[in-house]
This record gives C-alpha cells, structure tokens and sequence, in this order.
C-alpha cells in the first residue's frame, strides 16, 4: 500500500452507520482504522477494480495518521435508524442485492490472495473458496436514486464457500433472523418470508 499525500490533516466527519464504526469522510474519500487485515482487503478491493467491478469502494492507500484510504460510495443508509427504512425491506431491493451477489461473485472468483494474506475472521484460501464480504448487510449497503451504489465495510471480508456468502446474505435481506429481531427493524411480513427467498434465490 502506498501513503497518501493529502496535505493537511483532516479529522473528517463521522458516519453513521456500518458495523464496525469509527468511519469518517474526508472530501470524496472515507478514512477509517486500519488492522493487520487492511493489505489483504485491499488487495481484494485493487481485484475487484481490475475486473471492473465498481459497487464496492476503492483502495486509495494510508494517510497521514495511518487510516486507509477509500472511496466514498455515495447515497443514502441505514444509519443507526430503527426502525430501518421501508426500502430495506421491498422486492426491489432484495433483487438489487441478490444480483450484486452474483456479479460480485464472478468477479471474485479469479482472486487468488497473497501467501501471506491475513483476515480478520481468520481461515485460509484454497481451491474452491472465495473471498466473501460475509457483512452484505442493510447497514452496510448504500443506496442513490433507489440503486444499490455497493456494499462498504469489507473488513470481515474472509474465505469462504459461495454458499456461505449466499446464505448469509440471504439471512440478512429476506431477512431471516428471529421475528422479535427483525420486527425491531420493521420487518413484520413473516408469512411472505417464502416467497422472498425464493426471489432472492
């Protein structure tokens, strides 16, 4: 990774938002806390941009406090509003989301990680595994003029089956965790949960 040159420092503002937090932005660039897996993740983001894959951020190297240095998807999110907003939860969201699963997939699909890559979820690539967001959640989804711009917050990105990654964002947009959970996000249609998987699927 390369160090930014952006001049003076600058703090940036807060985002709401996403399930790790600490994120601010800075212009049209977002800056957060970097961990042992940021050079991986990166790696994966510089793959994903190659293949021309453009809902997921970009790579832009460190800055000068030592934060990673990504770029800003924008529109609108979840935040920390609950209940969620009622997009969440429509068809039309639910087949945005399962397309960008499928095209993120095959673009990933000819990522081999570095030898020495680590993940912040730990595990090994191999044949036959890919790299999944494993966090392609409402809350880490942006959205502009009801399109899905992408998904941010790849730092639990980790190897995994294309099952795996399927299934769980599946659990997190048909939705299917415990009613008194998803009802707390404004999810109340259980009966229709059926009919949402099969579309998704």
């Amino acid at each position: 990774m390369t160090r930014c040159d952006h001049g003076e420092v600058d703090q940036g503002r807060r985002l709401d938002g996403g399930n790790t937090g600490g994120a601010v932005r800075v212009g049209d660039t977002v800056r957060r806390h970097a961990g042992p897996w940021t050079p991986s993740v990166h790696a994966l983001l510089d793959h994903l941009r190659v293949t021309g894959f453009d809902q997921a951020p970009r790579a832009l190297g460190m800055d000068e406090l030592g934060r990673e240095v990504l770029s800003f998807l924008p529109g609108e999110t979840v935040g920390s509003r609950h209940p969620w907003p009622t997009w969440v939860h429509s068809d039309d969201a639910l087949t945005q989301v399962a397309t960008w699963l499928r095209d993120y997939h095959a673009a990933v699909v000819s990522f081999q990680p570095p030898p020495d890559a680590v993940w912040r979820e730990g595990g090994r690539w191999e044949p036959g595994l890919i790299i999944g967001h494993n966090d392609a959640a409402p809350y880490n989804a942006a959205w502009a003029s009801d399109k899905l711009s992408g998904f941010f917050d790849w730092d639990f990105a980790a190897p995994v089956t294309h099952e795996w990654d399927l299934a769980f964002t599946a659990f997190a947009w048909v939705p299917l965790h415990a009613r008194h959970v998803v009802a707390a996000e404004g999810f109340t249609a259980f009966a229709d949960r059926p009919r949402r998987l099969r579309l998704f699927l």
